[in-house]
């Protein structure tokens, strides 16, 4: 069986989009758990779908309250599989029947999806693989035609939380998502890695598709003083360049002496576009 758990965070619109896709599935082999965390709750209710209630903050604390319910309440197989997936995708009619495609020809694999720009056929992201000297994972077979990603399976060490499926025993040996140290990013990347680290499979599949829509939420305005950009870009509970984010995955990843040198190259790198970003924008907003 496949479980799918979803979280939603006071986006209603965006939510049933999602719902509708969902029930446009031709594969209907699939237990969808919905995480409604929102303080304005989407009080959706269907037979077929398990919605679980909760006042969390954080993406990787919604997904641990759906995989808490899935293992103490519906009690899932270790042959069984859970789909991470976020509310804000484009899917088609394929999608589950593609996931199972890939399941049956990698049960015992972490397997991501290819994620694409909606209104486009380019893709974002596939695989990505840590760089050690520039201490960055690269991003491999980016602006790629999806037509033209092949039906095979691309190697991997981390894994975006956006379409991303996990065998039960996989994360019975390496435990849930780090929400106490990655309460929002960066945690789908340190699960796939734990995993990796632990001698898992983790790959991508070429032929399984999730649209994603092209925005930043955290992005540097020239009308802002320097400290509220930095705090934004920097501070911000939902920036991925979050500094507690990168402090905690750097420490949760990698070894005492590479963790200090993953996490200071980050650290300048990022400042010193902030830096160059911020003053082009002052100058353009003058």
């Amino acid at each position: 069986m496949l479980y799918i758990i979803v979280p939603t965070f006071n986006r209603l619109e965006i939510f049933r989009k999602f719902i509708e896709q969902m029930d446009a599935q031709k594969n209907r082999n699939f237990r969808l758990v919905v995480v409604d965390h929102g303080k304005n709750r989407t009080n959706y209710r269907d037979p077929g779908v398990i919605v679980v209630e909760s006042d969390v903050n954080g993406w990787s604390l919604a997904m641990n309250i759906g995989l808490q319910y899935l293992f103490n309440t519906m009690h899932v197989r270790e042959d069984d599989h859970i789909m991470f997936l976020n509310d804000d995708v484009w899917i088609d009619k394929e999608f589950i029947d593609t996931a199972y495609k890939a399941i049956e020809q990698k049960p015992d694999a972490c397997i991501g999806s290819v994620c694409y720009a909606c209104g486009t056929d380019l893709t974002l992201h596939v695989n990505m693989k840590l760089h050690k000297m520039k201490a960055h994972f690269q991003y491999l077979n980016i602006n790629r035609p999806l037509g033209s990603m092949e039906d095979t399976f691309y190697d991997s060490d981390v894994l975006k939380g956006r379409g991303t499926i996990y065998p039960v025993r996989v994360i019975q040996t390496i435990g849930l998502l780090n929400e106490k140290k990655l309460p929002m990013y960066r945690a789908d990347h340190e699960m796939a890695y734990r995993a990796k680290k632990c001698g898992c499979e983790v790959c991508v599949y070429g032929k399984w598709h999730v649209g994603a829509a092209l925005d930043s939420p955290h992005q540097v305005d020239g009308k802002l003083s320097f400290l509220q950009n930095y705090r934004n870009i920097f501070l911000h509970m939902i920036s991925v360049q979050n500094i507690r984010d990168l402090w905690n995955f750097s420490w949760c990843c990698f070894e005492p002496f590479y963790a200090s040198y993953y996490f200071f190259v980050n650290l300048i790198r990022s400042h010193y576009i902030f830096l160059c970003t911020y003053f082009k924008a002052r100058r353009h907003d003058r």
